[in-house]
């Protein structure tokens, strides 16, 4: 993947380069350059497609198969990427609400704590450590703060903020349990994955889970992968939202 990545964004730079260059010879270094991303070894047995448009004016500069519909994969993120600051703007900051239920009596809390989201995509992720710090730890400093020492009621997650249409229909069965096909929530956590620690043993042997990073109480495997020599990630998992059954 790493290097077909690397011949599309040469061949994306190369490109561009040669419309600053002038329009003259454009068209035959293009094609020059199409024809060796097309007979790369990277390449073999991909269907492949570009469109060069000019950002002002919006008129086409050059493409090739750019009437082919194609699969985006994860090059939708820049489309994602551009609506959220379009609609909200680059200073927006999303919201996560901790309430309360009943009355605080000499540090009890005589009701319930209600975590309310409003759709935030980076609360607690990994990926956002530097920026939020330990979202626990905050919450946990804001609670005490606010006198609470001991919950009599339940902590409940209110993630209403989305209607209930999370998971596109046309998503494939096996993305919708695995990390890169995480619905979006009114209230996300941790990215919404989990990690699974499996022990593979020799080649041939099946394949044992050891245990799920943070542990999830109820959620059960049947595993079905076996242990090989490829020393890479060639297994997916399959189960539904809702559902603590995982394949």
């Amino acid at each position: 993947i790493k290097s077909k990545l690397l011949f599309i964004l040469s061949f994306l730079a190369i490109t561009v380069q040669f419309y600053a260059s002038g329009q003259s010879k454009m068209e035959s270094q293009i094609d020059a350059a199409w024809n060796d991303l097309q007979t790369a070894d990277a390449m073999h047995g991909a269907s492949l497609g570009f469109c060069l448009v000019d950002a002002e004016g919006g008129h086409v500069l050059a493409g090739k198969n750019d009437q082919l519909q194609l699969t985006p994969a994860s090059i939708i993120k820049t489309v994602v990427c551009i609506t959220a600051l379009e609609v909200f703007g680059a200073d927006h900051s999303f919201k996560t609400e901790l309430l309360t239920t009943g009355q605080i009596e000499k540090g009890v809390l005589k009701g319930d704590l209600i975590i309310r989201g409003f759709g935030d995509p980076s609360l607690a992720s990994q990926y956002w450590l530097r920026h939020y710090g330990n979202v626990f730890e905050t919450w946990t400093t804001a609670v005490k703060s606010a006198g609470i020492l001991t919950i009599e009621g339940d902590i409940v997650v209110d993630d209403s903020y989305f209607e209930n249409d999370w998971l596109p229909g046309s998503t494939a069965w096996e993305d919708v349990a695995n990390y890169y096909g995480a619905e979006a929530r009114g209230l996300n956590v941790m990215d919404n994955t989990y990690e699974v620690l499996l022990n593979s043993g020799e080649e041939g042997d099946e394949v044992q889970v050891v245990k799920t990073i943070p542990d999830i109480p109820g959620l059960k495997f049947q595993v079905q992968a076996i242990g090989s020599s490829v020393k890479s990630d060639n297994a997916f998992i399959y189960g539904l939202p809702f559902s603590n059954e995982r394949v």
